[in-house]
C-alpha cells in the first residue's frame, strides 16, 4: 500500500472501531433497560429493547467484518497506533456480555417462575373442574332496612 491508502484505511479502520465502541455502548444501555423492563414486568418495553438490540446485534455484525478485512491490510505501525481503541472496544463488548449473561439468568429465572405458574394455574383449573357453587342464600330484605 501507499502512504495515502495506508493512511485512509488506518482511518477507515479508526471510524469502525469508533462504531463498534457506539454500538457496544448502546447496547450497555439497552440491556440494562432490558433488564430493568423484565424486573417491571412490563412486556411492551421488554419487546421494544429485544427488537433495538436485534437491529444493534446486526449492525454490529456488518461493521465487524469490515473492521477484519480492513484490519488485516493495515501494518503494524497502524495497528499499534489503533490498539488503545480496540482494547476499549474489548472493554465494552465484555460488558455487553456480562450483561448478556445476566440477561439469560433473569430470563432462565422468569421461564422457571412462568412454568411453575402454568403448573400452578393448570392444578388449579383441575380442581375447580368438579367445583359446583350451591346455591346463593337469598338475602332477606329485613337485614338491608336500616331504617327499621
Amino acid at each position: 500500500m501507499t502512504s495515502p491508502e495506508k493512511e485512509r484505511g488506518a482511518l477507515e479502520a479508526q471510524s469502525l472501531i469508533e462504531a463498534l465502541i457506539g454500538i457496544q455502548q448502546r447496547l450497555v444501555e439497552r440491556l440494562e433497560g432490558l433488564r430493568s423492563a423484565l424486573g417491571d414486568g412490563d412486556l411492551d418495553a421488554v419487546a421494544e429493547v429485544v427488537r433495538h438490540v436485534l437491529t444493534l446485534c446486526a449492525d454490529a455484525a456488518g461493521i465487524q467484518d469490515r473492521l477484519e478485512s480492513q484490519f488485516a491490510a493495515l501494518d503494524d505501525t497502524a495497528r499499534t497506533a489503533l490498539s488503545a481503541r480496540l482494547r476499549d472496544l474489548e472493554r465494552e463488548a465484555g460488558r455487553v456480555a456480562l450483561l448478556r449473561d445476566q440477561m439469560d439468568d433473569l430470563i432462565n429465572a422468569l421461564t422457571g417462575v412462568t412454568h411453575e405458574t402454568i403448573i400452578a394455574n393448570d392444578e388449579l383449573a383441575r380442581r375447580l373442574a368438579g367445583y359446583r357453587p350451591g346455591a346463593q342464600v337469598r338475602v332477606r330484605p329485613h337485614l338491608l332496612d336500616h331504617t327499621a
